[in-house]
C-alpha cells in the first residue's frame, strides 16, 4: 500500500513539473514572438539611437530651411509695406497738388470770368455801347473756353480721383501687412507659412502699381525698396570671396 502511494505521488509530481515547464515555455515563446513584432529600432538599442539621431538631423535641417524661407518672405513683405507707406504719401501729395491746381487755375477763375461776363452783358449796356459790350463778352468767353479746354486736356479731375483712390489702397495694403507681421511667427499666414499671404499682397501691389499714375522720379523723395541691390545671406561669403578674387 505504501509503495502504491509513493508511486502515485511521484506521478503527480512529474505531471505538475511537466505542466509548469509547458507554462514557462509558452511564456518564453510569447515573449520572443512579441519582441519579433516590435520595430527593429526598439529591439536594437544601437540602431534606435542612430535612427533617432538621423531623424533629429533631418528635422533640424527642415526647420532651418523653413526658417530661412519664411525670413525671406518676411523681408519681401516688409519691402512691400515700406513701398506702400511711401507711395501713400506720394499719391496723397499728388492728389492735393492736382486739387489745388484744378481749383486755383481753372474752376475758380472760370466762375469769376463767367460772373464778370454776365455782369458786363447786362449791367454795362447803359454805360457802354453794344458793340463794346459784345467785344468784351467775346474776349471773356474766349478765355473761358481756353481754360475749359486746357482742363479737359490735362484731365485733372480724373487724375485727382485716381490719386486719392491709390493712396487709400496703398495704405490699406500697408496696414494689412504690418498687422500680419506683428503677430507671433507661428501665427503668421497659415500656421506660420507666409506663402499664400505673400502671393496675395504681391498681386494686389502689382495690380495697383500698374493701375496708378506713373511716379515722377524728379518729385519722388524716397527710394524704391525693390531697386536696392540684394545679397543673399547664404551666398554672402561666396559673393565676397569671388569679388576679392576678381579684384586681385
Amino acid at each position: 500500500m505504501a509503495d502504491s502511494a509513493d508511486t502515485d505521488e511521484n506521478e503527480i509530481g512529474i505531471e505538475i513539473t511537466e505542466k509548469t515547464d509547458n507554462v514557462w515555455r509558452n511564456i518564453e515563446e510569447g515573449m520572443v514572438s512579441a519582441s519579433n513584432q516590435l520595430p527593429r529600432r526598439v529591439r536594437d538599442p544601437g540602431t534606435a539611437m542612430v535612427v533617432h539621431d538621423e531623424q533629429s538631423k533631418v528635422n533640424r535641417i527642415a526647420q532651418r530651411k523653413h526658417y530661412r524661407i519664411q525670413k525671406r518672405r518676411y523681408k519681401i513683405l516688409d519691402k512691400i509695406r515700406i513701398n506702400c507707406v511711401n507711395l501713400t504719401a506720394y499719391h496723397n501729395h499728388r492728389y492735393h497738388l492736382y486739387k489745388n491746381m484744378l481749383f486755383s487755375f481753372f474752376r475758380v477763375p472760370l466762375i469769376i470770368l463767367n460772373s464778370v461776363n454776365s455782369f458786363i452783358a447786362i449791367g454795362l449796356q447803359s454805360h457802354i455801347g453794344q458793340e463794346n459790350v459784345s467785344l468784351i463778352n467775346a474776349v471773356v468767353s474766349l478765355f473761358c473756353g481756353i481754360l475749359t479746354s486746357i482742363e479737359l486736356l490735362l484731365n485733372l479731375q480724373k487724375r485727382m480721383e485716381l490719386e486719392i483712390e491709390c493712396a487709400k489702397e496703398y495704405y490699406k495694403i500697408g496696414v494689412d501687412i504690418y498687422t500680419e507681421l506683428c503677430r507671433e511667427p507661428e501665427d503668421r499666414g497659415e500656421s506660420g507659412n507666409l506663402e499664400k499671404f505673400l502671393r496675395e499682397k504681391h498681386n494686389q501691389y502689382q495690380t495697383l502699381y500698374a493701375k496708378s499714375n506713373a511716379v515722377n522720379l524728379s518729385e519722388r523723395d524716397f527710394v524704391d525698396e525693390f531697386e536696392l541691390f540684394i545679397i543673399q545671406e547664404d551666398d554672402e561669403s561666396t559673393f565676397i570671396s569671388d569679388t576679392d578674387s576678381r579684384s586681385e
